[in-house]
């Protein structure tokens, strides 16, 4: 069993050697670096510390940093028609450093071998970016569809991985945490968006999926809610069953877990 330290010792050192494989002095001045997911990392670190070599994982955690990384940046590429050659500029650097962080990872794992990792991460990327084209292109589609694209853009790759390795029960943790996780983001940023007459970019789920599903806003809000409430259930119950996972581990998951604006408003009102 991995220990406390131990396990945050290879957290440190993998985040190190991520930023020293990305350094890149004239990228940095155009483009800016997306932080390292680390709710990713110790989920990844926590799953596979008993089931595959240490050096494995740490190669594996590099790739899946470098993979999140690429579709990050990709996401930041402009559709609009752009003018100015800074602005034009700016966009060709942004695909290219996309394409930069997506080719670190197949070299990572190809040099040591890792050929069905190889295709479980470049279906997860394919698969993450054919949902997120579903949701640009579709009509409508319900809400349950909604909630299945959502938690595969934001976690295939980590389900894929869990489900290589055949761990069921990691498979659908992950999912519920970052579906919840999520979720809980774009709460908070229908609160701000409400209070600011631009709505941010990023305030996607809440305004372009709410027309899409065709659900009047007060009813969308509330089955978001209630999918956090039982994200956040399920979660709970499950953590207490897993007494492989060690205290520390748990802890810390439990700690990230975001509570949905009905239970805080419930705590208030009970304070």
């Amino acid at each position: 069993m991995i220990s406390k330290q131990s396990f945050n010792e290879q957290i440190i050192d993998c985040k190190k050697h991520y930023h020293a494989l990305t350094s890149h002095l004239f990228l940095q001045k155009y483009i800016e670096e997306p932080a390292v997911d680390e709710d990713k990392l110790r989920f990844l670190f926590a799953m596979l510390s008993d089931k595959v070599p240490k050096k494995d994982v740490h190669v594996f955690a590099l790739a899946m940093m470098l993979v999140d990384t690429a579709l990050q940046i990709h996401e930041q590429v402009s559709l609009h028609d752009v003018q100015s050659d800074y602005l034009r500029k700016n966009r060709q650097l942004t695909v290219l450093a996309g394409d930069f962080y997506s080719s670190l990872y197949y070299r990572l794992l190809s040099k040591d071998g890792h050929l069905s990792m190889i295709k479980v991460f470049s279906q997860s990327i394919q698969t993450i970016n054919e949902l997120k084209m579903t949701i640009y292109r579709e009509k409508s589609f319900t809400f349950a569809e909604f909630k299945e694209y959502i938690a595969m853009i934001e976690s295939a790759l980590l389900q894929n991985i869990a489900k290589h390795f055949e761990l069921p029960s990691w498979e659908k943790m992950i999912k519920e945490y970052f579906l919840l996780r999520r979720f809980a983001e774009e709460e908070q940023r229908t609160v701000v968006a409400a209070n600011e007459k631009d709505v941010p970019a990023s305030y996607v789920i809440f305004k372009q999926i709410q027309k899409l599903t065709g659900i009047h806003r007060e009813k969308f809000v509330f089955l978001i809610q209630e999918t956090m409430n039982e994200s956040r259930d399920y979660l709970e119950g499950k953590l207490s069953e897993m007494t492989q996972l060690q205290s520390f581990i748990r802890e810390y998951i439990e700690g990230k877990l975001p509570i949905p604006r009905s239970y805080r408003e419930k705590i208030a009102e009970e304070g």
